[in-house]
C-alpha cells in the first residue's frame, strides 16, 4: 500500500500510527506500558537510526547549545 504517492512516508506514517494505537491501548488500560514502550523502540530505531544513548546526548547537545544562547543574548545589552 502506498497512499501518499511516497513509499517512505506512507511506511512512516503507518508506524507511526501503530505507535499512536500502543500507546492509546495503554493509556486505557488495554495492554501494559511495555507494549508502548517496545511499540516506540521499534518505530524510533527504524526511523531515527540512532541508539537510545546516541538520541539522549543528541537532547542534551541541543538543550545546553539553546541555554548557551538564551544566556548569551539575556546578558549581550548590559555592556
Amino acid at each position: 500500500m502506498n497512499p501518499l504517492n511516497d513509499v517512505e512516508l506512507s511506511e512512516m506514517l503507518y508506524d507511526l500510527a501503530c505507535v499512536l494505537k500502543a500507546h492509546d491501548w495503554w493509556r486505557s488500560g488495554d495492554c501494559g506500558v511495555e507494549c508502548y514502550n517496545k511499540a516506540k523502540r521499534y518505530f524510533k530505531e527504524k526511523w531515527f537510526g540512532k541508539t537510545q544513548k546516541q538520541r539522549i546526548e543528541a537532547q542534551v547537545n541541543k538543550a545546553v547549545e539553546q541555554f548557551r544562547q538564551d544566556v548569551g543574548e539575556m546578558f549581550e545589552n548590559e555592556e
